[in-house]
């Protein structure tokens, strides 16, 4: 089963600029502070947990979904200021976990992020 034919994953990757695919098991904080780097640069996009390069959806066992949200949570707030939206997909009995990389409320505040960024520069 491939991307293409789940339009709710279709519809994602026609959102977004920038789209990682994940095809590991749960990510280290390094390798989820890579992929972060990664959408820094982009201004925001999606990560893809349970979907190879390819565009093949291999999903995520139903027992792994629930550790996966446990691990990238605390790690989502630790790693990035930005907004990030964690959630699920099921689609013919294959999970696909997602993370939506917003930096929409970072542009939207600039100068109270200039001002967050000083204060804890100057507080070090």
């Amino acid at each position: 089963m491939t991307v293409e034919e789940c339009p709710t994953l279709c519809r994602l990757f026609e959102e977004y600029e920038k789209v990682i695919v994940y095809s590991g098991g749960r990510p280290s904080a390094f390798q989820l502070a890579k992929l972060f780097s990664k959408l820094e640069w982009a201004h925001g996009g999606l990560v893809l947990f349970g979907v190879e390069p390819t565009g093949e959806v291999h999903g995520i066992d139903a027992a792994e979904v629930d550790n996966l949200h446990r691990r990238l949570e605390p790690l989502c707030r630790e790693l990035t200021e930005y907004l990030i939206e964690l959630g699920t997909i099921d689609f013919c009995g294959r999970s696909v976990v997602f993370l939506i990389f917003n930096a929409t409320p970072r542009n939207l505040s600039p100068m109270d992020q200039y001002r967050s960024r000083m204060t804890n520069h100057m507080t070090v």
